[in-house]
């Protein structure tokens, strides 16, 4: 087991290729002192890193560092692996079908590392998600693709601080938000972000806000049952099958206006744009995308490839930089919560003559 003032081994995955992934994680690493905390390990099968050495070369000096499969990975040091005899020729800002599919192979050969052990949490550069399919990943996005690689209940969770949002649905249509919300996938999202909260973010005993789905938490059914027919029942089924501290559902608007989010230690928001539109707004630069519910730590940035900023030396790395303090606190606090919780004593059977209020 890692002590806390060791370097961790980060599995990063590159993401589209053509976007801003390759350039934020060399420039997140000109900051020095980040190696004292994380020893990175880039997967890079299309030859991408080593190519912006022509555009960028303020950002290599001595810190890139190409190992072999095998190979150790090496302290200090952007360790590349996985580089081809021929690499991929880079366009900056192109949307297409190369660029979909060396992120995911990259984000292959990421996982692979994590199943292996070789590497303490994963962190996942943004990838395009007009080209998943045709790349042959048959997930819209990473969350889905790494529940089903590590057998989990992956749930998307966006975190700035005290602030983590968690989704009821994630990639899907609007369309079919409704059809999703039902009182045991509530009751199943709101126990999965308990224990994330417990267990990743060190919360003892976690409150949680929901969101409401419709405008004005419904209106008393003016605009919609679903919160008196679904979601205050899964609410009520929480406290009293699962003794979790629950409590709404509110209206987004006010509840984020108001300032009342930061009373609770997370948010359960119904659908994608619901959480994710506050989130980005109060979070600025600094959110993070964490994968709740897996046997590993993820975490990723909290935006996507932004084509229209790749090659000029625009990105602003410190969404990444957030993602490895995240990964970082995540992989301690489970380690600790693990240790704290092993060989836990029974519980005394009660005395005799005494009872129950």
């Amino acid at each position: 087991m890692k002590e806390r003032n060791q370097a961790l081994n980060v599995a990063i995955s590159l993401g589209d290729i053509h976007g801003i992934g390759p350039e934020i994680i060399l420039s997140a690493f000109q900051e020095a002192q980040l190696f004292k905390w994380f020893t990175p390990l880039v997967f890079d099968p299309a030859g991408a890193l080593p190519q912006l050495k022509t555009s960028f070369p303020e950002l290599f000096q001595d810190s890139v560092f190409e190992i072999g499969p095998g190979d150790p990975i090496t302290p200090k040091k952007i360790n590349i692996l996985g580089l081809p005899q021929h690499p991929q020729p880079l366009n900056p800002g192109s949307r297409n079908p190369e660029g979909a599919k060396f992120a995911v192979e990259s984000l292959r050969l990421a996982v692979a590392a994590m199943q292996q052990n070789q590497c303490d949490f994963l962190l996942t550069c943004p990838l395009d998600k007009t080209y998943i399919a045709e790349s042959g990943m048959p997930f819209p996005g990473h969350t889905e693709f790494l529940g089903d690689q590590f057998n989990g209940q992956a749930q998307m969770i966006m975190v700035a601080g005290q602030l983590r949002v968690g989704l009821l649905t994630g990639h899907m249509a609007l369309e079919q938000v409704v059809n999703s919300i039902q009182v045991d996938s509530i009751v199943e999202s709101l126990r999965a972000l308990n224990e994330t909260l417990k267990v990743d973010f060190q919360v003892i005993r976690p409150k949680i806000a929901v969101l409401s789905l419709n405008p004005h938490a419904g209106d008393n059914g003016k605009f919609g049952r679903q919160e008196a027919e679904i979601i205050r029942p899964a609410l009520d089924s929480c406290v009293d099958n699962h003794d979790l501290l629950v409590f709404g559902p509110f209206a987004s608007d006010g509840f984020f206006g108001s300032g009342a989010f930061r009373k609770y230690d997370g948010v359960l928001s119904m659908y994608h744009d619901q959480g994710l539109t506050a989130f980005k707004a109060l979070a600025g630069f600094e959110g993070v995308n964490y994968t709740g519910g897996l046997s590993i730590v993820r975490t990723s940035p909290d935006h996507g490839p932004a084509f229209d900023l790749a090659g000029k030396g625009l990105a602003d790395p410190t969404s990444f930089r957030e993602a490895l303090f995240v990964g970082r606190d995540a992989f301690f606090n489970r380690a600790l919560f693990r240790e704290l919780n092993q060989n836990p004593l029974p519980i005394a059977p009660k005395a005799k003559g005494t009872f129950e209020r």
